[in-house]
């Protein structure tokens, strides 16, 4: 195993503990408990259909969510391609091209290649690989390798008309060359949605994490569904409120949604995994090279959550449920303001 990925630097502890301070303190931002501090028992979630052994099994756990969050942008770009070519068909039907059509076309032109641009995008797709305790990535050409014990987990969430929510992932790795020293900077991250809720709900954002944790730590039975009727998770909307249902069928006529669908998941079964990657993921790989000792989550911490607000860590407490006399050293460094922890 190489010591850093192809194209990334490692970032010197102290300098990335200062950067995961810089970012938890961006309004958008929440830190995210530790890899080996365990949800409380009796707020774990787990309603995701795990049975599908292509991307849940004893090795590794593959997300599926890309092909519908890629396919709603595209039917936001459709949206904007089909009126303009509706109104320039009208148009040329009712009084002929004249000149000022050209600002028609010439918009179209630009939802055409919105259209085209998000068709093609690049298809970037993860492995939590649990048996050599990696995180893999690939977007089909290249690959990127991490482990999974350097991981800490942020919580984002952003408003506004284009806001989402999402568990984030941040690795001390930064892209060579770039300009770490600026305030805007982050260090390398990433989402680790499996569904689509994973990108609009705060709560699944925090129970996503806990998912990925408990796999990481315990295997497949950790993550077996707790609740009833366990959803398929994907980037689909499976259940759509009945309120908006009556907007959502003339929408997705519109904007070709069947034809969309089909186009995504066709894109995400041509994905393939480098012969390398695939290797390090059957089970009995040789893992010469790699530590692959789990992260034995604490007996005597864990944190809790609520649903207020839309959900939100409410704090730390021992294993009698009671809030610890003091917060270890490595959660407290976390936080540049050690009284903006969730016990605060």
């Amino acid at each position: 195993m190489p010591e850093n990925p192809p194209g990334y630097e490692k970032i010197q502890p102290e300098y990335y503990l200062e950067l995961l301070q810089r970012m938890g303190n961006k309004s958008k931002y929440s830190v995210l408990p530790p890899s080996d501090v365990a949800m409380w028992d009796e707020d774990v979630y787990l309603d995701t259909d795990v049975s599908d052994n292509k991307h849940y099994n004893d090795v590794f756990i593959e997300p599926n969510v890309m092909p519908g969050l890629r396919a709603w942008t595209l039917q936001i770009a459709l949206v904007g391609h089909n009126m303009m070519l509706l109104l320039f068909i009208i148009l040329i039907y009712e009084q002929g091209l004249k000149a000022f059509d050209i600002f028609i076309i010439l918009f179209y032109l630009v939802f055409l290649f919105a259209t085209l641009l998000v068709m093609f995008l690049k298809n970037d797709i993860i492995r939590f690989n649990r048996q050599a305790q990696m995180i893999h990535m690939t977007d089909g050409k290249t690959s990127i390798s991490f482990p999974w014990r350097e991981v800490q987990g942020f919580l984002l969430s952003e408003y506004g008309v284009d806001g989402r929510n999402d568990v984030i992932l941040a690795l001390p790795y930064q892209v060579e060359g770039l300009l770490a020293d600026s305030i805007h900077y982050d260090p390398f991250n990433f989402s680790g949605a499996f569904d689509e809720r994973d990108v609009y709900s705060t709560m699944s954002s925090i129970r996503r994490y806990e998912f990925i944790r408990r796999y990481m730590e315990k295997g497949l039975e950790a993550i077996q569904p707790n609740k009833p009727n366990p959803r398929i998770a994907s980037g689909f909307s499976v259940n759509i409120p009945k309120p908006i249902i009556w907007f959502a069928i003339p929408f997705n006529w519109f904007t070709l949604k069947p034809l969309v669908d089909k186009w995504f998941i066709h894109r995400a079964a041509t994905m393939k995994w480098p012969e390398e990657i695939e290797a390090l993921c059957k089970p009995g790989a040789d893992l010469s090279g790699y530590d692959t000792s789990v992260i034995k989550s604490r007996n005597n911490l864990f944190y809790r959550v609520s649903f207020d607000y839309g959900g939100k860590i409410t704090g730390y407490v021992d294993a009698n449920g009671r809030p610890p006399n003091h917060l270890p050293a490595d959660i407290l460094n976390l936080y540049e303001d050690p009284h903006k922890t969730p016990d605060a």
